[in-house]
């Protein structure tokens, strides 16, 4: 037989294994976008430096100042390489941390050479303060020759030439284009230079990782290499972190998941408590579907629906078992009677028929009584009129019975003595007498009977064993009304008809048993020996 499993549990697991799968892939998704922008981050600022320092030409020494600033932008924890190669193959710069060994036939070969940009205008609107098509221009027109002469200011003099015109306030903080004489007129602005197709790769070295840019113009070749390891550590930090994060957000996935889902549950677990107070006594039990959700209320009105066919259906057969069962009461005491005056009047030769009709009649009237008791009991109006009872002494008289009824068979007692409780001693001696009777009536010639009574853990414990067997498949049948065991393991009638039963005794029994807040069971015991106990409240 399958494990049931939890239907809570089956759809908390659900959700957390669901929840987890898109973490893991919105976690590779987050860690690949972060690696790719701090990539992208370093060949933009490797692309706008190469821009920047290649337009124009150059002195050998401002290589030095590049790469200083590369270190400035780029910070300590970088490593960072500057290579400056002329058109000749001439190294013009090569920063001090240059690997040794690292050739150029490692490096990415340079980019082909991009088109010519456009000439700048003769007069850079920087100087002439156009700001972009604003403002009057500072100078002459193309062609005319400046009115204060070569240099723009008188010798000697200390202030502007008059007839010069004067430039805007703000023009001392304007930056100066290159080849610029800021005391006297612009010279032309040099021609931009052609830049090469920016070649950018990860190159490995010496264990270490580099992202390595190839640029140029027509004048020099740049190799720019960043060092990878302030960025492996920056995603190892990344992926530490989810790491981290990821078993806590699974395990506050999975407390959420179990929460929603008992909540989602609520109405189930209010049908099971319904469905368990169903009894004889708790067959009106309704589940109202008004406040549940649309999911359940098709559950819930099937299962009131089932609920009033059932108490309709046990109503009708407990009041036709209750009805017969007084109906055939008063016929059967008149037959009885009426049996007993033909017997005493009777011939010899018919007091054999008769007084076997009248047993016959005496077992019928047994049965009807029983099923007017389980039938009282199902209606749950079982009344009980309790009163101080001595068990003890009341077993005691049950096993003289016995023995009086079964001299062949081994019938022993270990009774506890004063054991008293509050019963009603009719109905209780009628539940003990079917235990005992049912030892008589199972027990081969010659074999054992044993009663104990007892007090334990708060329980008066009234037990009753017998030699013989119980087929494994019997066992969950044996308190079943009208069930009897097969005939083969049932012992000859005696005189009194005790060797036949009726199959109500174990049920009955029980019953009575529930009525007084007890029960009675079938114990497990080694195989040749059946023991039913008998447990009501000290």
């Amino acid at each position: 037989m399958l494990r049931a499993r939890s239907f809570r549990l089956r759809i908390a697991a659900l959700s957390t294994l669901l929840s987890g799968l898109v973490l893991a892939a919105f976690g590779v998704w987050a860690w690949s976008m972060v690696s790719r922008s701090a990539m992208e981050r370093i060949d933009t600022t490797l692309r706008d430096m190469a821009q920047q320092h290649l337009s124009f030409p150059r002195d050998p020494d401002h290589w030095a100042s590049v790469d200083q600033s590369l270190q400035y932008v780029f910070g300590e924890e970088n490593d960072v390489l500057l290579k400056v190669v002329d058109s000749q193959g001439h190294v013009l710069h090569q920063s001090a941390a240059w690997p040794e060994g690292l050739t150029d036939a490692q490096l990415p070969a340079p980019g082909p050479m991009g088109p010519q940009p456009p000439d700048r205008p003769t007069f850079d609107p920087l100087w002439h303060g156009l700001r972009n098509g604003m403002g009057p221009p500072m100078g002459p027109p193309p062609g005319q020759g400046p009115p204060w002469g070569e240099r723009g200011l008188r010798r000697g003099g200390r202030g502007p030439n008059p007839e010069r015109p004067q430039p805007p306030p703000d023009a001392g903080n304007m930056p100066f284009p290159p080849n610029v004489d800021r005391n006297g007129p612009p010279f032309p602005p040099p021609r931009p230079l052609a830049l090469r197709q920016p070649v950018i790769q990860m190159v490995g070295f010496g264990g270490n990782a580099w992202q390595m840019g190839v640029f140029g113009n027509p004048d020099v070749t740049l190799y720019v290499g960043i060092g990878l390891k302030a960025h492996a550590a920056e995603i190892a930090r990344v992926r530490m972190a989810f790491a981290v994060a990821f078993p806590a957000a699974l395990l506050c996935i999975a407390l959420g998941s179990w929460l929603l889902a008992g909540r989602a549950l609520r109405p189930v677990r209010e049908l099971t408590r319904t469905i368990t107070q169903v009894s004889a006594k708790g067959l009106g039990q309704r589940v109202s579907p008004d406040d549940r959700a649309v999911e359940f209320q098709e559950l819930l009105l099937v299962f009131n629906a089932m609920m009033e066919r059932l108490e309709r259906s046990f109503t009708q057969a407990m009041r036709f078992s209750a009805d017969a069962a007084h109906e055939l009461k008063t016929p059967l005491t008149i037959l009885q009677g009426e049996l007993e005056q033909a017997l005493q009047r009777a011939a010899p030769e018919q007091e054999k028929t008769l007084t076997r009709l009248l047993e016959e009649v005496q077992r019928l009237k047994s049965i009807v009584q029983k099923l007017l008791l389980l039938a009282t009991a199902d209606a749950g109006q079982i009344t009980l009129h309790r009163a101080p009872t001595d068990l003890s002494a009341m077993l005691e008289g049950i096993v003289e019975d016995m023995t009086i009824l079964a001299p062949k068979l081994d019938i022993q007692s270990k009774i506890q003595e004063g054991v008293t409780g509050s019963a009603d001693g009719d109905l209780l001696r009628q539940a003990v007498q079917n235990l005992a009777m049912n030892a008589v009536k199972h027990t081969p010639d010659g074999g054992k009977i044993r009663v104990f009574l007892r007090v334990q853990e708060a329980n008066i414990c009234c037990t009753v064993q017998n030699s013989g067997d119980i087929p494994p498949g019997d066992r969950a049948k044996v308190f079943e009304r009208f069930y009897r065991i097969d005939a083969s393991r049932t012992r000859a009638g005696d005189a009194a008809g005790n060797g036949e039963g009726t199959g109500l005794g174990l049920s009955l029994a029980r019953e009575i048993a529930r009525a007084h807040c007890g029960d009675v069971t079938l114990d497990n015991t080694a195989p040749g020996v059946v023991s039913f106990t008998l447990y009501l409240p000290a």
